[in-house]
């Protein structure tokens, strides 16, 4: 009865302070909406704009669905396996998704990995319609968009990464990679400067002055940014070196997966115990234990990488449900739908950052061997012909 108490106390919490159900059915739709676009496709930029409108649109939902998750439970055990089975489904994703692509594209046309999520999107869209109320407008925030400070942090990412690829591209030094830098540092300190003086920020900065709130967000990046690296650069070992298919490479993702389902339990029971704070500090440290490790299983076999990679994962996992945890129970009532999206951002930027990051030092080696070889070759040409 007490538990049924909680539970009913949790819903009716949740249905009185429901506010994020209209952002959530837009992104839904719009996600489901631009995937048929790929129908109509016949170029690459096409395709790279599609997919940047995706991720508008889920930009849209993330933020929600975990801001939604603190109004559904109001009790603190509930509220973490809820956390934790968020992680744990997502993270997986990241890891199922190539294994699946890879099917995909060996059997049908690759049009049907962008096609698929317009059945799945209307699914969800229909649930959210039917299953939660609409929102009180005596609860919307009041006050215009920061659309000036959306436009300053957009470019500052955006620019920002691109800078990377501009560097490999065309050089370090060149017009190009520099003006890309330069804008992106502009643009970052426009960001600043917009986000302490808007009437309506996007981004409250006061808030990040809260030790809990600013240390979760920079581990979550950290553990992030080496997750992501570390996937997509064995992926890339997997293929161009060892010269395993793309579906082989998928299929190398498993022990991520069987990691993350075995770290769930173990990362619940630690947060009860331990607490979010000791958690994080486990989870971290066996986050770079698991980077330690890899730095001499890329040397070796698929077995050392896989356990290097179940290492790095249990860190991830307990460092992903704590620290999300410690950060929107810092933020005030309120505040929580900007803490749901700060969680997501950070992740995201973790993710672009260690793909971009990784992306960058690869191809600098791959260049410089290349390069040598060129020589090499070269050499050996002259020698014969004297």
């Amino acid at each position: 009865m007490k538990c049924a108490a909680v539970h009913g106390r949790a819903w009716r919490n949740a249905w009185r302070h429901v506010r994020c159900r209209r952002s959530l059915l837009l992104g839904l739709s719009a996600f489901g909406a631009v995937s048929l676009g790929v129908l109509f496709i016949d170029a690459a930029w096409q395709l790279a704009a599609i997919r940047a409108l995706l991720g508008m649109a889920a930009a849209f939902m993330a933020p929600a669905t975990m801001s939604l998750t603190f109004r559904l439970f109001d009790h603190d055990k509930l509220l973490g396996k809820a956390i934790g089975l968020i992680v744990t489904v997502a993270m997986i994703g990241f890891a199922i998704g190539p294994v699946l692509s890879g099917l995909a594209v060996e059997h049908m046309s690759w049009h049907v990995l962008l096609l698929l999520n317009a059945p799945v999107a209307l699914i969800a869209v229909l649930g959210v319609a039917w299953g939660i109320p609409a929102d009180e407008k005596s609860e919307l925030r009041t006050g215009s968009l920061d659309t000036v400070g959306a436009f300053f942090s957009i470019t500052t990412l955006a620019v920002g990464l691109y800078s990377f690829t501009s560097g490999v591209q065309n050089g370090w030094a060149s017009t190009t990679t520099l003006t890309c830098f330069a804008v992106a540092i502009a643009a970052g300190i426009g960001f600043y400067l917009r986000e302490r003086s808007a009437a309506n920020p996007m981004v409250d900065l006061n808030l990040l002055a809260r030790p809990t709130v600013r240390g979760s967000a920079l581990i979550q990046t950290a553990v992030m940014l080496a997750m992501f690296g570390t996937m997509y650069g064995t992926s890339q070992q997997f293929q161009f070196a060892w010269g395993w298919s793309t579906v082989e490479a998928g299929f190398a993702n498993l022990p991520f997966v069987f990691a993350m389902l075995a770290a769930s339990p173990l990362a619940d029971k630690l947060i009860a115990t331990i607490g979010q704070r000791k958690t994080s500090v486990f989870g971290g440290s066996m986050a770079v234990l698991g980077l330690v490790v890899m730095t001499f299983a890329v040397a070796q076999n698929f077995i050392a990488i896989a356990a290097a990679t179940m290492i790095l994962v249990v860190g991830v996992r307990c460092t992903m449900s704590s620290a999300a945890l410690a950060l929107m129970g810092d933020l005030p009532e309120d505040q929580r739908s900007f803490g749901a999206a700060l969680n997501d951002t950070v992740q995201e930027l973790g993710n672009s950052v260690g793909v971009a990051i990784i992306g960058t030092v690869m191809a600098i080696v791959v260049a410089g061997f290349v390069a040598l070889g060129a020589r090499s070759l070269t050499d050996s040409k002259a020698t014969d012909e004297h």
